[in-house]
């Protein structure tokens, strides 16, 4: 059928219009003047060469309804419009798309028998005012979209009219987007159903008066005053919500100073609350005290995004929710009470939490029994360092990938009551916790889980970690899997199973601290990137290798006077090939006191070397020496008149130095004789201010550029050096240029332009990830 009406509807339309008695403008009439022109019955119309529309007439049941607006193919040619017209009941979509309509003649209009003026100024965007005073709206029943798109009126009046009648005002106002003030309190609103949208986007609006609106009927108020961005404050306490069933998306991206207060809100019979307070910015918070949630199935989205202060949810009933899905994204909460919610119902928790600035968050009353989704649960909760999940029921969910990703601050996390018998994947799951020490998952049944993949990665500060009841055997993904755990001294993954892994590269890389390591029981027959397991474990001793090696796997590179051997005393730098266990160590190999070797090599880096008079740099040496050695350096600058160092590396370059260069150098006190110096040019001119200009908003794998602009003093260094807070999601190149990563959708990464000339003069920007 739908394709049918592809062809069968215009058709239709076409024979229809043939049979009507309608007439069009010909070559001639354009040569004349007129742009168009056309009669029905005992109405005619004309557009002449100007683009004024003109519409004349009485409308009689000949020439009543229109099937459409006859000279809609010429809406985009009309600039002013006068309507001279009695009898007329139906003046929908009037000048509906006329965009350059910017004057309209209503004074010889009888609107006296209107019933319907839907959309009737719908996309008039070039409409800068409109007099209204002389229009009869007493027996109008539909003004939905009447004004939708009005995008230039700045002032409207409408203080004549009676809307006694009307029952629809969906989008009546929607996207009027210069309008600053708007008085309805004369409105009787008392037969009206529908406001859903009915000011939506209307972004300009600092003053919205609604006293007089009789709401009793209304049964939605979706999108109500969605994007109304800068009222200072919306009175909406004489509302009478008890009729109303959806409330989707009503404050969405509304903001202003003062409180927003609902607390004689009657919401007993709302079953839709998804995006209600959508991106809400009240940083004074909301008076939800009277809501009544106990029919409301939708809460999707509901405060994701919200700067809403504190938020007292322990009143909710949630008991008919299913989806709680973003419920709380990104949202910029002080604290957060939801000691009330009934979870028992809800099968989706994903990303509930993700990017939420709670410091605390006690969920020991939550439900989770139904739950199968908890991914991204509490992903990205940067601030959040006390998380209470009680007796968390999760013995039917199936995903907990990135389930407690970047919790930077939190440092301890008790999962004993997990059942995770029903997981299957648990990639990201711990990723970025930088603060945690201890893990004890010793309790997790791991027999369904497909993906490990980068599990642990960048959980820096882990010592302890307990593996011992992991079963693997249906894993296929290790891949990053430990990267970066760099506190770890030993990990305990000889039970692991790794018969059906086919990624496992990189599983222990950067885990600078590992001493030893136990591969026995690993089987990498279907791995297909085991070839680098170790890069960066620059302090394994021991490998006790995988018994199926279908390829060599790099060793870590050995210090000096040190190598990699097998039983046989063979040096090797690769683990071989093979289908039995084979022991690797890292002996020594001179017969030299590896601390008498010392010292090899020193490199000093800085901010750069052209600094200005007056500031503090401090320089970093990277000492390359033997296991043992000493890498302790003496500082000493070739001109104290120029610029001090200290024995840690500070430079203090002199006030009245600029123009002067000095050398600082770092000798090492081993008795090697090595050093490295570090040549400074002294700048007159300093640097007193760094801008930033550029797109902040970005999709996930795509590229923006940033310029960095420079307020300095004469003779300064003005180049600076560019930094992302996060170089997983985002890196920037020395000009600028940041180049973001899937993995940093949804994520904000700051860029920050610091000067170079040691002035400390810097600016950040927060790029939003989309």
């Amino acid at each position: 059928m739908k394709t049918c009406s592809k062809w069968l509807i215009p058709l239709l339309m076409a024979v229809f219009l043939a049979m009507m008695p309608l007439t069009v403008s010909a070559a001639g009439d354009i040569a004349n003047g007129t742009l168009g022109s056309g009669a029905n019955g005992t109405i005619e119309w004309r557009i002449d060469g100007s683009g004024k529309l003109t519409v004349t007439g009485t409308v009689t049941s000949d020439s009543f309804p229109w099937p459409y607006v006859p000279w809609r193919a010429y809406c985009e040619s009309i600039r002013s419009a006068e309507i001279s017209v009695t009898g007329m009941r139906n003046a929908s979509d009037l000048f509906f798309g006329c965009k350059n309509l910017t004057s309209v003649d209503l004074s010889r209009f009888d609107s006296s028998e209107l019933t319907d003026v839907h959309s009737m100024f719908y996309g008039c965007s070039s409409l800068t005012t409109l007099d209204l005073s002389n229009f009869n709206t007493g027996n109008i029943k539909d003004m939905s979209n009447m004004f939708y798109g009005c995008s230039s009126l700045t002032t409207l009046d409408l203080s004549n009219f009676n809307t006694e009648k009307v029952t629809n005002m969906r989008y009546m106002f929607t996207r009027c987007s210069s309008l600053t003030a708007l008085d309805l309190s004369n409105f009787n609103t008392g037969s009206v159903t529908d406001m859903g949208g009915m000011f939506a986007v209307c972004g300009s609006l600092t003053s919205l008066n609604l006293s007089g609106l009789n709401t009793g009927k209304v049964t939605d108020m979706s999108n109500m005053f969605n994007g109304c961005k800068n009222l200072g404050k919306l009175d909406i306490s004489g509302f009478n919500t008890s009729s109303v069933t959806n409330m989707n998306h009503m404050f969405n991206g509304f903001a202003s100073k003062e409180k927003l207060d609902l607390g004689s809100f009657d919401t007993s019979k709302v079953t839709a609350m998804s995006h209600m307070f959508y991106e809400c910015k009240n940083p004074k918070g909301v008076n939800l005290s009277s809501f009544n949630t106990r029919n409301v199935t939708n809460m999707v989205n509901i405060f994701q995004k919200c700067e809403l202060g504190d938020l007292d949810l322990s009143h909710f009933n949630t008991g008919s929710i299913t989806d709680m899905s973003e419920m709380f994204y990104l949202s910029k909460l002080t604290s957060l009470n939801l000691k009330g919610f009934d979870t028992g119902k809800v099968t989706d928790m994903e990303a509930m939490f993700r990017g939420c600035l709670v410091k605390e968050l006690d969920l020991g009353s939550f439900n989770t029994g139904n739950v199968t989704n908890m991914r991204l649960m509490f992903d990205s909760c940067s601030d959040l360092t006390r998380l209470n999940l009680g007796s968390f029921d999760t013995g039917r969910v199936t995903d907990m990938s990135s389930m407690f990703a970047d919790c930077v601050s939190l440092t301890d996390i008790s999962l004993k009551n997990f059942n995770t018998g029903s997981v299957t994947d648990m990639s990201w799951m711990f990723r970025n916790c930088a603060k945690l020490t201890r893990l004890d998952l010793g309790s997790f049944d791991t027999s369904s889980s497909v993906t490990m993949e980068q599990m642990f990665n960048d959980c820096v500060s882990l010592t302890d970690v307990n593996l011992s009841s992991f079963n693997t055997a249906n894993v296929t993904d290790m891949r990053h899997m430990f990267v970066d755990c760099r506190s770890l001294k030993t990990v305990d993954v000889s039970s692991f199973n790794t018969a059906n892994v086919t990624k496992i590269g990189y599983m222990f890389g950067q885990c600078e601290n590992l001493i030893t390591l136990d591969l026995r029981n690993f089987d990498l027959g279907k791995a297909t990137d085991a070839n680098v397991l170790f890069s960066g474990c620059s302090s394994l001793t021991t490998i006790q290798a995988p018994r199926n090696r279908p390829v060599e796997i790099t060793l870590p590179q050995a210090d000096k006077g040190y190598a990699w051997q097998l039983p046989d005393k063979t040096a090797v730098k690769n683990i071989p090939k093979g289908t039995d266990s084979v022991t690797v160590q890292k002996l020594q190999t001179s017969s030299e006191d590896p601390i008498s070797s010392g010292v090899s090599n020193i490199k000093l880096s800085g901010i750069s070397k052209k600094i200005a008079a007056g500031k503090k740099i401090k320089l970093t040496a990277k000492v390359q020496a033997s296991t043992g050695a000493s890498k302790k350096l003496k500082w000493k600058s070739s001109n104290s008149k120029v610029a001090t160092v200290t024995q840690k590396g500070v430079v203090t370059l002199k006030k009245n130095a600029g123009g002067k260069s000095v050398t600082i150098t770092a000798t090492a006190t081993d008795g090697s004789g090595v050093k490295a110096s570090y040549k400074i040019t002294v700048m007159k001119g300093v640097v007193k201010k760094v801008s930033i200009s550029g797109k902040t908003n970005v999709k996930a794998g795509k590229s923006l550029k940033l310029k960095a602009k420079i307020t300095a003093s004469k003779n300064a260094n003005t180049k600076v050096a560019w930094e992302s807070s996060n170089t997983k999601y985002a890196k920037v190149n020395g000009s600028g240029k940041v180049t973001t990563y899937k993995a940093g959708k949804g994520k904000k990464v700051k860029i920050t332009a610091k000067a170079t000339d040691g002035s400390g003069k810097k600016k950040t920007i927060t790029i939003r990830i989309k």
